[in-house]
């Protein structure tokens, strides 16, 4: 059975076939050759295209962070190196990364184990980022001055070799040796790393994220079996361990990281400048440093008819307009103008990088989002630096014209009441200005009266039927303001003949001016008449001396006239 043929065997029937071939033991050691890893100050952008970085991937078996998405590969702590590379072997894994198929321990050259002990990246999000690693190197080497110790009969040779000491055959053919690992050297850690810079603006948040390898050790498989074609089980045996990174110390500012892997946010500084910040796994890596540039941020706005946040009705035009400028020592590489989903606006080219426009009329009612977004030399990845603007489209203004609660003019008859955003079209005041039942100003010929505007008092000051004062020459009654009455003028009431015989009746007499209302009464109470004016009203047979009285008035006064009219004595002759 050919070597290939292993390939098929389970564990079980491995086993099975070394029981019943024994024999010595062949040891089939793989080379362990560098990893393939980025040499020093490398940024890793090959194999981690600088997007969130990777430092915390120095193989899933150190653990990841909770909630780190970034990419990985694998630097194992334990690994282990055999055929598996050229078909053979029971494929353990994780296998150390090796190029070529040399068998490990074989020429005269030391085999080398190079792997990255040290990762220091930092995510910038928005797809950048930036790493460092650094690497070590172990050298194994061996003692083959054992001899071989050959069984041979009819069925062929078997090869062994004395305790603590490896068989190794070469190639097909070749005379076996016997080797012994000798415990490898480690190389000095290189020099420090330094990735190559990246840019931040003032007060950015920066995640960091690193790992370092806490140890590395090596196995190697070996064949235990009788001859180059027979069939056995696989065994592997230790070739060599160190220990490295045990903590871990920081610098830069605000970068105070704690544990072997893990990850860190700190607030970039407020003052444009670079500032190198550097981990160091200690006992594993010397510093591995990323300078970090503070460079002032592209200035960003954007606006909808020249204000943010902008009120529009539907079927209004809002002009959007983004502009952009690029910091001191930078340079705008692409602009646009994106929806709420961050899909560019149609029409909107990236490039030129020039302030970019776009006209938006809503349809219905709702809340429109667009931001700006711009990309430059310094800082590469789309950005809105948090800058957006919101569309409120709401009804239209009832009786006039604008947002409901944003009024900009009324239709004839109607006036802006209130301020934006909660003004509102009301009738305006009838003979005046501002709205009705608030009146602000009145026509001429009208005053302010209630709230409202109501036509003037004539001859004088106040409203209508509510004069306040009147005009020389008019005087006020019952509100209005009128010409006054001539004086009130009554006369003396007369009785002709003044003096009349028992049964006689007198004639009396009175005139008056302006008055309302008159009585004539004798001193019995009887009226006997109610006349302004009389020339002569017969007072009928007296009986007795009467008085006749006379009362008027002219609504505010009363005026009275009395007259006594005596009996002429009776005379009788002697």
């Amino acid at each position: 059975m050919s070597l290939r043929g292993l390939r098929g065997l389970s564990q079980k029937q491995l086993k099975d076939v070394a029981l019943l071939c024994g024999g010595v033991a062949v040891l089939l050691f793989a080379a362990v050759f560098i990893s393939q890893v980025p040499v020093d100050g490398t940024p890793l952008a090959s194999n981690l295209s600088q997007s969130q970085a990777a430092a915390t991937a120095l193989g899933d078996s150190q653990g990841i962070p909770s909630g780190y998405t970034g990419s990985t590969y694998t630097a194992d702590p334990t690994c282990w190196v055999n055929w598996s590379y050229a078909s053979y072997g029971p494929n353990w894994g994780p296998l150390c990364p090796t190029i070529g198929n040399s068998n490990f321990g074989s020429g005269t050259s030391p085999d080398q184990d190079t792997f990255s002990s040290g990762v220091f990246s930092v995510d910038l999000g928005s797809g950048r980022g930036q790493s460092v690693n650094t690497t070590r190197t172990v050298t194994a080497t061996y003692d083959q001055s054992a001899a071989v110790i050959a069984s041979c009969s009819k069925n062929g040779c078997f090869y062994s070799c004395p305790s603590g000491y490896a068989l190794h055959t070469g190639s097909k053919g070749a005379t076996p040796t016997c080797s012994k690992t000798i415990a490898g050297s480690m190389a000095a850690p290189v020099s420090n790393a330094v990735g190559s810079q990246v840019y931040v603006y003032p007060s950015q948040t920066v995640t960091f994220e690193w790992s370092c390898l806490p140890s590395r050790t090596v196995y190697a498989e070996y064949k235990s079996g009788g001859g180059w074609l027979s069939v056995a089980q696989w065994y592997s045996v230790f070739v060599y361990s160190y220990g490295l990174a045990s903590s871990v110390t920081g610098s830069g500012t605000g970068f105070t990281p704690s544990g072997l892997y893990g990850t860190q946010s700190v607030t970039a500084p407020s003052t444009t400048g670079t500032y190198n910040y550097s981990l160091t796994c200690n006992g594993g890596t010397n510093a591995m440093t990323i300078p970090v540039i503070v460079s002032p941020a592209p200035a960003v706005t954007i606006t909808g008819n020249g204000s943010n946040p902008f009120t529009a009705v539907p079927g209004q035009a809002v002009s959007i307009v983004g502009t952009f400028t690029a910091g001191v020592g930078d340079t705008l590489v692409q602009t646009a103008l994106n929806d709420y989903q961050n899909n560019a606006l149609p029409g909107v080219a990236w490039t030129p990088p020039t302030n970019k426009s776009y006209t938006f009329t809503p349809a219905t009612t709702g809340s429109y989002i667009f931001y700006p977004a711009v990309q430059t030399s310094k800082f590469p990845g789309w950005n809105n630096y948090n800058k957006s603007l919101t569309v409120n489209v709401v009804a239209q203004c009832p009786n006039g014209s604008g947002p409901t609660g944003s009024c900009t003019a009324c239709n004839s008859g109607y006036v802006i009441q209130g301020t934006a955003p909660s003004n509102s079209c009301v009738p305006q005041c009838p003979n005046g200005t501002g709205p009705a039942g608030s009146c602000l100003t009145c026509n001429s010929g009208f005053v302010p009266s209630g709230g409202n505007c109501v036509a003037q008092c004539v001859h004088g000051t106040g409203a209508d039927g509510n004069c306040a004062t009147c005009d020389n020459g008019f005087v006020l009654t019952n509100g209005y303001c009128v010409v006054p009455p001539p004086p009130s003028i009554v006369s003396q009431l007369t009785a002709t003949p003044a003096h009349v015989r028992t049964g006689s009746s007198t004639s009396l007499s009175w005139t008056t001016v302006s008055m309302t209302s008159c009585t004539v009464k004798n001193d019995s109470g009887t009226t006997l008449s109610t006349a302004s004016t009389s020339p002569g009203l017969l007072s009928g047979p007296l009986t007795h001396k009467t008085t006749f009285t006379l009362s008027c008035t002219d609504g505010t006064t009363i005026y009275t006239s009395t007259v006594t009219v005596p009996l002429v004595p009776l005379i009788q002759e002697i």
